[in-house]
């Protein structure tokens, strides 16, 4: 079935649990993620990748073996963030790998299963020269089952990746020191 959703302009950014109630009852709990990046939808051209501006999110799809190509216009000395959110979107347990090469080629950034018990990656990199930089985005093994769709972002925004202390009592106000870029 296709649903249209409206989203409230105070809707706070991050997922939010959907479920289908039909006569015939619940269906499963999917989550539906509302971001602040603009939104773009991933169009393919044959092989060419798809050229996308800084700061957007991707939705995109990718099956097994496949290979999605994105590129993006960099200044030189812009520090990017590029974070992916598959398995997180609780569809499919899509393990991904996504690569950065510069303008001449070279490759100058990877992940693949970074820290967090996660297998969605998670880089940044300073672009050190100015020109079209190249995101590939594969599926991490070959696997009929390794497949489902993606939200690629790609942007300057800040990405911490932990806080000290790790928590707190309740009722307690803690002052935390974020970790990371950010």
């Amino acid at each position: 079935c296709s649903v249209t959703l409206r989203i409230a302009a105070d809707c706070a950014p991050g997922a939010h649990p959907l479920r289908l109630c039909t006569a015939d009852g619940l269906g499963n709990t999917l989550l539906f993620q509302v971001g602040v990046l603009p939104e773009l939808a991933e169009k393919r051209d044959g092989e060419a990748p798809m050229r996308v501006p800084l700061d957007c999110t991707v939705n995109g799809a990718i099956g097994n073996e496949d290979v999605d190509r994105y590129e993006v216009e960099l200044p030189a000395g812009t520090r990017v963030q590029c974070e992916v959110a598959a398995v997180r979107l609780g569809r499919a347990l899509l393990d991904l790998v996504l690569t950065v090469h510069g303008p001449d080629g070279r490759e100058l950034a990877r992940s693949d299963d970074p820290a967090f018990g996660l297998k969605d990656p998670l880089l940044a990199f300073v672009a050190a020269t100015a020109g079209v930089h190249t995101l590939t985005l594969r599926t991490a093994y070959a696997d009929a089952a390794n497949a489902g769709s993606y939200r690629l972002h790609v942007g300057t925004f800040p990405r911490p990746t932990g806080c000290l202390p790790c928590g707190g009592a309740p009722g307690e106000e803690v002052e935390v020191r974020l970790l990371g870029d950010g």
